[in-house]
């Protein structure tokens, strides 16, 4: 497996208000729904130079106060696989607000072709790979808080996507505050502690059908 982390254009915030939102549809055509349009113009940086081909794209913002020496999201190195639409998080008002049940409420409804899905909310693995379709995910924020890996790894996929079991040599990359950065459906990543603590905007994006390694650096 291949986990491709690339760094893209610039990005701007609108003010933090301390606004979360959760896998919001939406076409780029289109743009956001009415309530959301605040967002607009982060989202036309972020997708700057990507071709979306007319497909449905899915808005994460998480704008909350951190401590010092504390992950925004989620610790450990994981993948976030496919989101699957229609099939959601199940917990996601009883849970909001906490990434510990976050975590094991709506990551676990997540998928990666060939080496699992999350049915049960239990990681089954599968063998092959066959059957993959891109999928990109974009990230941008306006503090330093996630690194992502770049390069070749294998092994076995854990529950909700857990990788921090993985033994890697892979190219590890601090995903610098105010740019785009683009990553694969297999792409290693994790939340580190914020040093200073305070507030922290992050926007992510799920593309399907677009991916980075189809795309130039």
């Amino acid at each position: 497996m291949h986990s491709i982390v690339q760094t893209r254009g610039h990005v701007s915030f609108p003010a933090f208000t301390g606004e979360r939102i959760y896998m919001r549809p939406f076409h780029q055509r289109d743009g956001l729904p009415f309530d959301l349009r605040r967002w607009q113009s982060t989202i036309d940086q972020m997708l700057d130079g990507v071709d979306t081909a007319g497909r449905e794209l899915y808005l994460m913002v998480d704008q909350t106060i951190v401590a010092a020496g504390q992950p925004q999201r989620r610790p450990g190195i994981h993948i976030d696989g496919y989101w699957i639409p229609g099939v959601g998080w199940k917990d996601d008002e009883k849970n909001k607000g906490d990434w510990r049940t976050l975590a094991a409420g709506y990551e676990t409804h997540r998928t990666v072709r060939g080496l699992g899905v999350h049915d049960t909310d239990k990681h089954i693995a599968r063998a092959g790979l066959d059957g993959w379709s891109p999928e990109g995910l974009l990230l941008a924020s306006d503090v330093i808080g996630c690194e992502a890996f770049d390069g070749a790894f294998s092994g076995k996929i854990g529950t909700g996507g857990d990788c921090s079991h993985i033994q890697t040599m892979l190219r590890r990359h601090t995903l610098a505050a105010g740019r785009v950065h683009a990553l694969n459906v297999t792409g290693l990543h994790q939340s580190i502690p914020m040093v200073n603590g305070g507030a922290r905007t992050l926007v992510r994006l799920n593309v399907p059908g677009w991916s980075p390694e189809h795309a130039g650096r």
